[in-house]
């Protein structure tokens, strides 16, 4: 009798903690869907988004990724614009473009003026915004940029 009921009381902790395990692989399949669902948004967003956008390596300034109005305001096609350095667009010297990245990364700044170049040769003064991010479990910058709107003709 005694080792019925130990042999029960076995049957009845390994349930318990099988139930708290499907619990459990539930919790986190509902976290890996939500996590995917994120990441769907926020790759729609950056993807679709007629704002000129880059994410680049704060460290290195290598673009790692760039979306199609990025590809359509400088000239390149969006491969050529991957792993190209920031620095062959922003016209100001390496050092003072590395200086700006780490201020933007340290978020002591996030609103930038800049001349870049296009593909073209033509030089073009820009307003970048550029906030951090995490991408692939790097940090990145995320950067917007836009033309001012006196190139446009306003006033």
């Amino acid at each position: 009798m005694v080792i019925l009921t130990a042999g029960l009381g076995i049957s009845l902790l390994l349930a318990f903690l099988n139930m708290n395990q499907l619990r459990s692989s539930a919790r986190l399949a509902v976290a890996v869907s939500q996590l995917q669902e994120s990441e769907s948004r926020f790759r729609h967003f950056f993807e679709k988004n007629k704002s000129v956008m880059f994410l680049i390596d704060p460290e290195s300034g290598a673009i790692i990724d760039a979306n199609q109005a990025a590809a359509s305001y400088y000239g390149y096609p969006k491969p050529s614009l991957l792993g190209m350095l920031i620095n062959e667009i922003n016209t100001l010297p390496p050092e003072e473009v590395a200086q700006e990245r780490q201020r933007a990364l340290h978020e002591e700044r996030n609103y930038f003026n800049f001349p870049h170049r296009l593909a073209s040769g033509e030089i073009r003064d820009v307003e970048v915004y550029s906030t951090p991010v995490e991408a692939a479990g790097k940090q990145a910058l995320a950067q917007s940029a836009a033309r001012r709107l006196l190139e446009l003709g306003y006033r």
